[in-house]
């Protein structure tokens, strides 16, 4: 079902009916209990609100990235189900777009809306007694004319730092088009991991045709003169700098 109304951004008027809608309890784990500081984001003009087109008023609201577990989306109870909620994790997912931030992360709170989280494209983990959902998104860009490079990205736990049968967390092949006078060669896509959830490090390798370009941890300063990137959440590369990419 798609809801009829608009996002816009937040009110004082939006904030009193907002807050009588929220529930009366306060406790630790009800998203009530972080009114003072949807408050503090109000004040900056953080807060958006669904402006529902019937009655006019705001139905839910949310503050905060998507790519931090410091954020907040919630429905009037009397408006789930129709829409609303998915309406605006659209907006928030176009925030992400426009922050140039590929590897999302939230905690998922209350626990109950795990599934909807799901249904986002979120796949979710447990850990410490908590849940949380994480998602990639794909940044696809126009390449240049050059010469065609089979790319193979892989990404690696830790330890495949001092050890060769470390299974990868994740490969990806891409055609990559090599810009000789720029010495660099660019993905079609940008490629994206997050830190493996634990302590470990996070190993990335690459191969260019076939022969290995780079090989280590991602955060070396050796894999950033590469061209892998440190954003939020983890890594990403969208092209491969060199002065001999072969």
């Amino acid at each position: 079902m798609k809801p009829t109304g608009k996002v816009r951004l937040a009110t004082a008027a939006d904030m009193a009916i907002i807050k009588a809608w929220l529930p009366k309890d306060r406790s630790l784990g009800t998203l009530a209990a972080n009114w003072n500081m949807t408050m503090e984001m109000f004040a900056e003009g953080q807060v958006s609100v669904w402006e529902d087109d019937a009655s006019r008023k705001p139905v839910a609201y949310c503050w905060g990235s998507l790519n931090s577990h410091g954020s907040i989306l919630e429905v009037q109870p009397e408006h789930r189900g129709n829409g609303v909620g998915r309406a605006m994790v659209t907006f928030m997912l176009e925030n992400s777009v426009a922050d140039g931030e590929p590897l999302l992360e939230i905690q998922v709170a209350p626990e109950s809306s795990e599934a909807f989280w799901q249904a986002m494209g979120f796949v979710t983990y447990w850990s410490g007694g908590y849940c949380y959902g994480r998602r990639v998104l794909e940044f696809r860009r126009e390449v240049p004319a050059g010469i065609p490079r089979t790319v193979v990205v892989a990404f690696l736990p830790g330890r495949a730092d001092w050890t060769a049968d470390a299974e990868p967390l994740a490969v990806h092949q891409l055609e990559g088009i090599e810009v000789p006078d720029q010495n660099k060669i660019v993905l079609p896509a940008t490629v994206a991991h997050f830190h493996p959830i634990g302590d470990s490090d996070l190993v990335i390798e690459l191969l260019i045709d076939g022969h290995s370009r780079y090989r280590g941890k991602a955060k070396y300063e050796r894999a950033a003169a590469v061209g892998v990137q440190r954003c939020k959440n983890g890594f990403m590369i969208s092209e491969i700098r060199s002065s001999d990419c072969l």
